[in-house]
């Protein structure tokens, strides 16, 4: 059973949901129906939610490949928790929620590096 993963599951998709509702309000908003409008915000708001389904499920995938394999429960708590700390750091520096340096750079910086240390222990792991 994925116990820890089905966790952070269920988290990151109410911080879907919170984006994608966000998304769509801006669109009503905006008076855009589709695309960008060319209007800078709405840019923004397509490019948080897309960022998030760009990266998420492979983490989701990492993580449950790890818990199949036996990974200790701190290790898949840690790991989920900094994929939700992770991404609501990128969307609050991508929405200017927060200064973009802080939150963009160091949110997309931890999701680069859970993609490193979660691939290299199942590449490691895979073969030993």
């Amino acid at each position: 059973m994925l116990q820890v993963t089905g966790l952070y599951t269920g988290i990151l998709a109410l911080l879907m949901l919170f984006l994608a509702y966000k998304t769509a309000m801006a669109r009503g908003t905006y008076k855009v129906n589709i695309g960008t409008g060319d209007n800078p915000e709405m840019e923004k708001k397509i490019r948080v939610f897309g960022n998030f389904i760009e990266y998420v499920p492979m983490l989701i995938l990492l993580m449950a490949v790890s818990e199949i394999q036996g990974q200790q429960s701190i290790y898949l708590h840690a790991f989920g928790s900094a994929t939700v700390l992770a991404r609501i750091l990128h969307a609050t520096g991508l929405s200017g929620s927060m200064p973009a340096l802080k939150g963009r750079l160091v949110g997309a910086s931890l999701t680069l590096l859970l993609l490193l240390l979660g691939g290299g222990s199942l590449v490691y792991h895979s073969l030993m």
